[in-house]
């Protein structure tokens, strides 16, 4: 699995939590898209912290979630 595309789920910030430590020993998902859903910057920071871990990861949309400008931020860093 290279792409996973979760966009309009209404996957929440716990369910972005059991992700994010999935993804943290991901080696082969390339594309991930959460369009669409009602994340906010607690989901933001389960992103992040995958992020730190996960190389692979080349394509994120969270295009139309609620991440606020600091939880972009935390992605942006991470």
């Amino acid at each position: 699995l290279t792409c996973l595309n979760l966009s309009e789920t209404q996957i929440s910030d716990v369910g972005i939590e059991c992700l994010a430590t999935a993804l943290q020993s991901n080696s082969t998902l390339a594309v991930l898209i959460f369009g669409t859903n009602p994340i906010t910057e607690v989901g933001a920071q389960h992103i992040a912290t995958a992020l730190q871990c996960n190389s692979t990861l080349t394509t994120l949309d969270l295009n139309s979630s609620e991440i606020t400008k600091v939880g972009m931020q935390h992605i942006a860093t991470a």
